[in-house]
């Protein structure tokens, strides 16, 4: 087991104070973790999930719609990856 010290963490709350997250000192920020949320801003992430599921879902039978997923998709690609 290893024991840290909350000196090691940068904690940071984009969304004041909704949802905290942390993440290592020299670390980028996608490498941090959520380790407090609101009931509110999880029922927001629900929605938000559930949206981008319906978005998938119809993207299957509208051709406009598919064809933004995907640019977005190559998008994200060359960016983050």
């Amino acid at each position: 087991m290893s024991v840290h010290n909350d000196q090691e963490y940068v904690y940071e709350s984009p969304d004041g104070g909704q949802t905290i997250y942390r993440r290592r000192k020299n670390q980028p920020t996608d490498t941090r973790e959520m380790i407090q949320e609101t009931m509110e801003s999880h029922h927001v992430r629900q929605q938000r999930q559930n949206l981008w599921i319906n978005i998938h879902q119809q993207a299957r039978s509208d051709a406009e719609l598919k064809e933004l997923l995907n640019r977005a998709e190559v998008y994200y690609r060359l960016k983050y990856e």
